[in-house]
């Protein structure tokens, strides 16, 4: 729970039951073990959490500049809390359709484009 949340922090724990696979009543005593070691954090108007030890970290972001290339399966993308990678849910189907295997495109920390190839069909060499 301390690596998810110092990774994907802050977060929730219907967040944290999608990311880790388990049901939500798992994910509920996971949390309850570093209860006493977590904030409450208002993020867009949403109540999560985050390791006391971690608030340092969000009280001094530097504002991002430039463009960040994700390569398919990366950790970035990974994370449950899709509203804040990509405020726009009408993208969020077709982003996160082709983002498990197809390279993404990061700009100033917020997810901008997304991309791939697109399949040929093999010739037959038996013709």
């Amino acid at each position: 729970m301390r690596r998810y949340l110092r990774c994907y922090g802050p977060s929730t724990e219907g967040h944290f039951a999608e990311w880790a696979g388990i049901a939500p009543v798992d994910a509920r005593r996971s949390w309850q073990l570093v209860e006493p070691e977590l904030v409450e954090v208002d993020l867009d108007d949403r109540k999560t959490r985050l390791n006391k030890r971690d608030v340092s970290h969000f009280t001094s972001v530097l504002t991002p500049s430039g463009v960040r290339l994700l390569p398919p399966h990366d950790p970035y993308l990974l994370q449950r809390d899709r509203e804040t990678l990509l405020p726009d849910k009408t993208l969020h189907r077709r982003v996160w359709q082709v983002a498990a295997t197809q390279a993404s495109c990061s700009s100033t920390a917020n997810l901008s484009a997304y991309g791939g190839h697109k399949r040929r069909a093999n010739p037959s060499p038996h013709r």
